[in-house]
């Protein structure tokens, strides 16, 4: 880590209650940073020859050098933000620390490295009776690859297939690497995708063990579920831990981080390395961060560094909460935390959340201190109901640091509340905080709100006050990385007014192995506000091959996102949705384009890519249009209510918000929790509250219904409380399903001199046609009494009238859901100048009946 980039505490007074944190002074220039090496692992052994990586970040020399564990390395400086590096042998498995030095004398670390020592062998082909110790004795699992007995580092080796495991925690010193082929001896992650494939039995992985150090690296992670606090994907825990070149792609958590959770607590520092990964399509429900959820939980004044660089973070959602993209977010409990954050590189499309959809900074507390590097990242076509869609910060804590070269463009929020750029208003904001060299433009509904210490910079909605800022049409041009180069080198002379207008030269600020023109041109002079992109490659010299998509499928509104994985994809390859053209691609290499289809009805189409040599390929029915949106409350608590009706059986009546949906109609699943209940009057008020999870386990009933009778009680013994959730899921194919945590207690009871009927079913029995008849629920109802008469005066003082039949859920049970419905067919038929006149009455769990409706 790089001291002049921590926020440091100043003073601590530990007799007392007073931490003072101030700001580290830090220069406005981009100071040298190494975010990354690539790979972080190699076996023990391995010749220095054999064993290249690459090393990115900012502000490297041409006489910069590498050392791992004090061992220097042989280096080929590419330019300012590329390093190659010849890993020296190491003779023994260990984890160790990567140092770069400049000229000058600056030094920043990478940690860990990991030395593997022992081999540990996946394949789709093995099996885990096998010892896992050879390439010809794999495992099927990596669950069963972690069960083999271990050295202090080890390599888990893993071919190309899916398996489906969930739930793994990886040890520390542990590598997990896929792109292997069935024997084992050649790697690439991208042409042999390995998957792990949790399908919503559970989260993908987790690093295991405070301060654990662990990389992952070249895997595909989809299908994680997690409910309860944590990431559906990846959770890392207070440890040190690299994620690289790796896919995750639709999973799902019920709280915290969709794709990623990173989270730090008490005396435990860490840091997380985030690099080439897509993290797409994954969603958060009531908490933050549908992409990557980084959450510091009262660090004590331990600094945390997190650096997520050259990543792709494309169509994640946050649906309640806040961060679709990247969230940090603090806890109003715990202050004093401390985050060393660099978010260098990237690429942050179209999120959404309720706030803060590309980037989400949430801080809690006064304590609370971001030290911030944020550095040439694309951040569009996010969008947010609140505020900010482009890059927020909001609460009360103190951001110092650096957001420069970047382009913050087409994001949409709400008015007035910054859809481009936003810094609240009870930020503190560091004097030496510095903004520059950015384009925040074309944003809806408006472009920044907030404090705007902005400088060089091209900001819509007429600008603000700074040195050398603008407020002029940048002329965007749609080009290989997608829509946001600038208009230059162009045969009728028009030029980008933002050319050569930054704060210092493109060499200075370390874009000048990067272009903002569509023909490749390096910056050069004065640096080009806004984000620079890599030139294109060469051709690839491979036959175009499609070989899949993630996720492979995605709403009908065309703002989902998908990877597009195969081989052979040349500079300004196509790709077609049906016969819809991508309404967005971003070229990624030979082997990845990111593409955001057009809108279209629900149904399958084919996918195709196509090179600019008109070669192509494409898979039949490979993308799926459909809802994939989860019913929504009309309020923002779905179970209102739990209570006893006093019936002379044990019951509890169940009350909910009817939730909407695209694809109706909506069935409600409902989930019981013994109570252990708190003494009176503490909240919450069972000391298990936050042990309840929904899962099949307590599962109790689905109806479609607004309301529901639970009489599944002892008879005998003593009143109990129960905890119930109600979560809502619609009709689609998979089922979206919403993670609503609203709890209700209530205590089975009984009244055994009950004489009270349940709800009325009221004037609501409908003869649409023939003799079918519907009516309307009745609360508590647990059956209900139909009753046919030859006249309407037969129910005026009637006499002790039968029932035509009886209805309950094991004689009228339409839909399967094993709950009785309100719908009967009499296929009597009336003799000629007969009418038949009908009338349905409602029965609580103890046959107390309700008087009701007639009609012919």
């Amino acid at each position: 880590m790089n001291p002049r980039q921590i926020a440091e505490p100043i003073a601590r007074v530990l007799a007392g209650a007073l931490l003072a944190l101030t700001f580290s002074s830090i220069s406005p220039a981009l100071a040298m940073e190494a975010l990354s090496i690539n790979p972080a692992w190699v076996p023990k052994n391995t010749p220095a020859i054999s064993a290249t990586a690459t090393i990115r970040g900012i502000g490297f020399a041409p006489a910069s050098t590498v050392a791992f564990d004090g061992v220097a390395a042989t280096v080929v400086f590419v330019d300012s933000r590329t390093l190659t590096v010849q890993v020296p042998t190491s003779t023994v498995g260990k984890i160790a620390r990567v140092v770069v030095t400049n000229p000058g004398g600056a030094t920043d670390d990478l940690y860990p490295f990991i030395f593997t020592d022992k081999n540990i062998y996946v394949s789709a082909t093995g099996s885990d009776a096998n010892n896992g110790t050879g390439p010809a004795t794999p495992k099927r699992t990596v669950a069963g690859a972690l069960g083999v007995s271990a050295a202090v580092t080890n390599l888990i080796l893993v071919t190309e297939g899916r398996y489906g495991d969930n739930t793994l925690g990886i040890p520390s010193g542990y590598v997990l690497a896929g792109g292997y082929d069935p024997t084992f001896t050649t790697r690439d992650p991208d042409a042999r995708v390995s998957v792990i494939d949790s399908n919503q039995f559970g989260f993908n992985a987790r690093s295991f063990g405070l301060d654990a150090k662990v990389v992952i690296d070249g895997l595909t992670f989809m299908d994680g579920l997690r409910e309860g606090i944590g990431g559906a994907g990846i959770e890392f825990v207070g440890d040190q831990v690299v994620l690289s070149n790796s896919v995750i792609v639709g999973n799902n958590a019920s709280s915290l981080g969709g794709a990623l959770y990173i989270n730090f607590s008490t005396a435990y520092g860490g840091r997380a390395q985030i690099s080439n990964n897509v993290l797409i399509g994954n969603r958060s429900y009531g908490g933050p961060g549908g992409g990557i959820a980084i959450y510091p939980n009262y660090t004590l004044g331990n600094s945390l560094e997190v650096a997520i660089s050259d990543n792709v973070i494309a169509g994640n959602r946050s649906y309640l909460s806040r961060g679709g993209g990247i969230s940090v977010n603090t806890n109003s409990f715990y202050g004093y935390n401390q985050l060393n954050l660099k978010i260098v590189g990237n690429t942050i499309v179209g999120n959404s959340s309720k706030a803060g959809a590309g980037v989400d900074l949430n801080l809690s507390t006064h304590t609370d201190a971001v030290t911030l590097l944020a550095n040439n990242n694309v951040i569009a076509f996010n969008k947010t109901t609140g505020e900010n869609a482009g890059f927020n910060v909001a609460g009360l804590g103190m951001l110092d640091g650096t957001l420069t070269g970047s382009t913050l463009a087409s994001n949409t929020a709400s008015a007035g509340v910054g859809a481009g750029f936003t810094i609240g208003p009870s930020v503190s904001v560091s004097p030496t905080f510095a903004a520059k060299d950015l384009i925040i433009w074309g944003n809806q509904t408006d472009d920044h709100s907030g404090q705007m210490p902005l400088q060089f910079s091209d900001i819509g909605g007429g600008g603000v006050p700074g040195t050398g800022n603008v407020s002029i049409d940048p002329q965007f041009r749609r080009g290989l990385r997608g829509r946001f180069y600038l208009t230059q080198n162009d045969p009728n002379n028009v030029s980008s007014p933002v050319l050569d207008s930054g704060s210092d030269t493109a060499a200075a600020t370390g874009a000048d192995a990067l272009t903002t023109s569509i023909d490749g041109t390096f910056d050069a002079g004065l640096v080009d506000m806004g984000a620079h992109f890599a030139p294109a490659p060469a051709d690839s010299g491979l036959p175009i091959a499609l070989s899949r998509l993630d996720p492979s499928s995605g709403d009908t509104f065309g703002t989902d996102w998908v990877l597009v994985r195969g081989s052979g994809f040349d500079p300004g390859a196509r790709v077609n949705f049906g016969s819809s053209e991508a309404n967005e691609t971003v070229y990624i290499s030979s082997q990845k384009i990111l593409a955001r289809p057009a809108s279209h009805s629900a149904g399958t189409v084919d996918v195709t890519v196509t090179n600019p040599d008109a070669t192509s390929d494409a898979i039949v029915g490979a993308y799926r249009y459909m809802d994939n949106y989860p019913p929504v409350w009309t309020t923002t608590v779905g179970l209102q209510a739990a209570a006893s009706p006093l019936d002379c059986v044990r019951s509890v009546v169940l009350d909910w918000n009817e939730a909407t949906d695209l694809t109706p109609p909506v069935d409600y699943d409902i989930y019981r929790f013994d109570c252990t209940a708190a003494p009176a009057g503490q909240s919450p008020p069972c000391t298990n509250w936050f042990d309840f999870l929904p899962g099949a386990s307590n599962k109790v009933a689905t109806t479609s219904q607004l309301s529901w009778i639970d009489t599944n009680f002892s008879a005998s013994g003593s009143d109990l409380k129960f905890m119930y959730i109600v979560r809502a899921s619609d009709s689609v194919n998979p089922v979206n399903r919403e993670f609503n945590y609203a709890k209700r207690v209530a205590l089975a009871t009984k009244n055994v001199s009950d004489t009270t009927p349940p709800g009325a079913v009221g004037d609501s029995l409908d003869l649409p046609g023939g003799n079918v008849m519907n009516w309307a629920f009745a609360r508590g109802a647990l059956s209900y009494k139909v009753y046919r008469q030859g006249n309407a005066s037969s129910y005026s003082n009637p006499p002790a009238l039968t029932a035509l039949i009886t209805l309950n859920a094991a004689n009228n049970d339409l839909d399967g859901d094993g709950q009785v419905d309100t719908a009967y067919t009499d296929n009597a038929i009336p003799v000629a100048g007969q009418t038949f006149f009908y009338k349905i009455t409602a029965a609580d769990p103890c046959g107390v009946e309700t008087k009701n409706e007639l009609l012919p």
